[in-house]
């Protein structure tokens, strides 16, 4: 995977998602998920961690 967008896409296709359910279980729009897919935006740190949490990643808590 080279980008962020490579990774969204390649986490809600292994859970057998459209955009439109992830966008649905996220509470935004579809758009904002083909955006994310195709590198012209950026999740917000909000987002980024509901999609981390949706896919089981956690991050390394640093004190």
């Amino acid at each position: 995977m080279q980008t962020l967008g490579d990774w969204i896409k390649v986490k809600r296709m292994k859970k057998n998602l459209t955009r439109c359910h992830l966008a649905r279980k996220m509470g935004i729009a579809t758009a904002l998920i083909r955006s994310w897919e195709d590198g012209s935006s950026q999740p917000d740190s909000k987002q980024l961690q509901d999609l981390e949490k949706y896919f089981g990643i956690e991050r390394a808590k640093t004190e």
